[in-house]
């Protein structure tokens, strides 16, 4: 909100949807969040993109569509199965589906304000952990809005954020060569964790060793785990084993 107030924007416009705002701050908006984008350190605020257009009311960009179709592939709705999600995010592609288009839109801001209230608290009591060749950090049960981050794609969104964040707000110089390590609970019932290694905020490569790395922790301590994500740095495990796995985890990184 300091952000917008800065920019000169009132309330009554911001807290309505861009289409309905004035004329003359739908025109500069754009000028206004550049030029005070780097008051507040925010980097590659504004970028290019593709957009489409269906009629004269619903126009995309294209990062529009990806998280879209994103928050209906991870839905978090108990009724539907993984093969109901992705058919109801391929629909979301067609020109006659706009409403479930719609309906993405509106549930990627849900896991957008999710991310940011989780990563805040993550910051705010100081939950990141250094634990030398790696940071890492525990979303515990009963955490608002943990529901969301039982998903890879929405856990990888989470790690980055937190990654992110934590490098420009924490005065452990050393952190920007640090990756790191981030547990959710997957099932309470089955007693489950999902775990995500994201590499350093610093490396232009951005190359992630961790799949190799949980690979043989995992069948070091014979933690029970599996690793059935199309990324390796992903990986479910028994809660219970996460303490062996990751001090065998820092044997193996240091």
């Amino acid at each position: 909100m300091e952000f917008l107030a800065d920019m000169g924007m009132p309330l009554v416009q911001v807290k309505q949807k861009f289409t309905s705002m004035d004329v003359e701050f739908k025109a500069n908006v754009e000028e206004w969040i550049e030029g005070r984008a780097q008051k507040y350190n925010l980097q590659r605020i504004v970028f290019g993109s593709f957009h489409t257009q269906y009629g004269y009311r619903n126009k995309y960009c294209a990062m529009d569509i990806v998280y879209a179709t994103t928050a209906l592939l991870e839905s978090r709705e108990e009724t539907k199965t993984p093969s109901d999600r992705f058919l109801c995010a391929l629909d979301c592609l067609s020109r006659s589906n706009v409403e479930l288009l719609l309906k993405g839109v509106e549930s990627s801001k849900q896991l957008m304000t999710a991310i940011l209230n989780t990563v805040n608290g993550f910051i705010d009591m100081h939950q990141i952990i250094s634990a030398g060749p790696f940071l890492y950090g525990f979303l515990q049960q009963g955490t608002p809005d943990v529901k969301f981050f039982a998903r890879p794609l929405c856990l990888m969104m989470l790690a980055r954020f937190l990654l992110h964040a934590y490098v420009v707000t924490t005065r452990n110089k050393k952190a920007k060569s640090l990756p790191l390590v981030l547990s959710v609970p997957s099932s309470v019932a089955e007693g489950t964790s999902i775990l995500i290694g994201v590499p350093p905020h610093s490396e232009e490569c951005q190359k992630n060793l961790f799949g190799k790395a949980f690979e043989q922790a995992a069948e070091k301590t014979g933690s029970r785990t599996s690793h059935d994500f199309f990324d390796t740095s992903i990986l479910e495990m028994k809660t219970d084993d996460r303490s062996k796995f990751f001090d065998a985890l820092i044997s193996l990184m240091t």
